[in-house]
């Protein structure tokens, strides 16, 4: 799945900086992100709903692209919710 830009709030920046993996983020966003200061609401309100996107939702693209597999995105979490982070609730499936 392509896109032009990626909306998220500071939750997954922090997420994924807690468990050091900066790079999925990264890669994952590569030229699409931006960084609003608006809530998450205003973003959905510009941009639509599906085009905001969570922590679980940039883990589950990383696995869409092909930058770590369904059990490396399930780590990740894992190691987010070790780390104190609450990255959303997900089942297990939402990466295969």
């Amino acid at each position: 799945m392509s896109c032009r830009r990626l909306v998220f709030d500071t939750g997954p920046l922090n997420s994924f900086a807690v468990v050091g993996r900066l790079d999925l983020l990264d890669a994952v966003c590569a030229s699409h992100a931006t960084w609003p200061r608006d809530a998450r609401v205003l973003a959905a309100a510009e941009l639509g709903s599906g085009r905001v996107a969570g922590t679980t939702d940039l883990l589950a693209r990383a696995v869409r692209l092909g930058l770590v597999g369904p059990e490396g995105a399930w780590a990740v979490r894992q190691a987010m919710l070790a780390a104190g982070r609450r990255p959303g609730r997900v089942s297990r499936d939402r990466f295969a």
